[in-house]
C-alpha cells in the first residue's frame, strides 16, 4: 500500500503515480483514450490488449496491464503490477471518479483524486467532468453509472 514515508526524497504514492502515468502516456501514444468509466481490455492469448481497435480506450489502472500477461482476475493483475491492496485499487477509482458514496479517507481514494485533478481534469481529456465541473463542483451531471466504482 502507497505510503506518504520518504524514502531518498520520494514517497511510496509517487512512485505509484509515477508508474500509472507513464502507462497511460504510453496508452495514449498507442491511441488511447483515458476514460473514467469504461473497462476497455480484453485479452488475446492471455495478453491484455485494447477491446475496440478502431477506438481503444481504457482506465488509468488499465493502462498499468497493456502487453501484460494476466492471471485471469483485471483486479488481482492491477495489485501484483503495483504492489498495492484490493481495497487500495477500489479506493482509487473511487477517487478518480469523484464517486461520493465511498469515504474520501478510503485507501486509494485520495491517490486517484489527486491523479485526476493532476493529469485528467481539463475539459480536452474525454472524461466525464470538465475542469469548469470541476473548478465550480456542478458534479451533477456525472450519471451514476459513470461514478460507481470498480472491483
Amino acid at each position: 500500500m502507497p505510503t506518504r514515508t520518504k524514502t531518498n526524497g520520494i514517497t511510496r504514492a509517487e512512485v505509484i503515480e509515477s508508474l500509472i502515468l507513464d502507462a497511460c502516456r504510453r496508452a495514449e501514444a498507442q491511441g488511447f483514450t483515458i476514460r473514467v468509466a469504461h473497462c476497455g481490455l480484453m485479452l488475446r492469448g492471455g495478453v491484455y490488449v485494447a477491446s475496440d481497435a478502431q477506438k481503444p480506450t481504457c482506465l488509468p489502472l488499465e493502462a498499468i496491464l497493456l502487453g501484460k500477461r494476466s492471471t485471469g482476475f483485471l483486479t488481482a493483475d492491477i495489485e501484483r503490477e503495483l504492489k498495492v491492496s484490493p481495497s487500495w485499487v477500489a479506493g482509487f477509482y473511487a477517487g478518480f471518479t469523484l464517486c461520493k458514496e465511498v469515504d474520501p479517507a478510503s485507501d486509494g481514494y485520495l491517490d486517484g483524486l489527486r491523479f485526476r485533478t493532476k493529469h485528467y481534469r481539463s475539459e480536452e481529456s474525454d472524461i466525464v467532468s470538465t475542469g469548469r465541473q470541476w473548478m465550480s463542483g456542478d458534479l451533477a451531471r456525472i450519471g451514476k453509472e459513470r461514478a460507481a466504482p470498480i472491483s
